[in-house]
């Protein structure tokens, strides 16, 4: 695949399965059986990608993500990013607060017949509870 067409379908899944949310696109976008690895968790297949976003979208349903950096590679993109929003639903056992967040995150999307095989995905999880309210600003050792 070239860069640009791998471009276009990270670009679909951002604008039309995460923004729109458009779920069933995500067997048209995704392999079968991608596998999502998180910071503490995966999602494997469809069914899981469906679950990651269907819980996402909700919690930040106004929301940018902007990728700041992206390199590419024959098979992959690696792109740095950053996403803003208000906390309006449920994430990770925690209520909505309302609260603006700035998160920054690193993800390895790696394509294979035309379609997203799997992610990798590293975020500032820290940064994200402590914005929440769930952690303190400061922690002590």
């Amino acid at each position: 695949m070239t860069p640009s067409e791998m471009q276009h379908i990270l670009e679909r899944v951002h604008n039309e399965v995460i923004d729109e949310g458009k779920l069933e696109l995500v067997d048209e976008l995704y392999a079968p059986t991608v596998v999502w690895h998180g910071p503490s968790t995966e999602y494997r297949g469809w069914e899981g990608m469906k679950t990651l976003y269907g819980s996402f979208r909700p919690a930040f349903p106004e929301r940018t993500y902007d990728y700041e950096f992206m390199q590419f590679t024959e098979d992959s993109i690696v792109g740095r990013w950053v996403l803003r929003g208000v906390h309006k639903g449920e994430i990770m056992g925690i209520a909505p607060t309302g609260k603006h967040i700035e998160v920054t995150g690193i993800t390895v999307h790696r394509f294979e017949d035309g379609r997203i095989a799997e992610e990798w995905e590293e975020f500032d999880a820290l940064s994200l509870l402590r914005q929440l309210g769930a952690l303190p600003e400061t922690l002590s050792l």
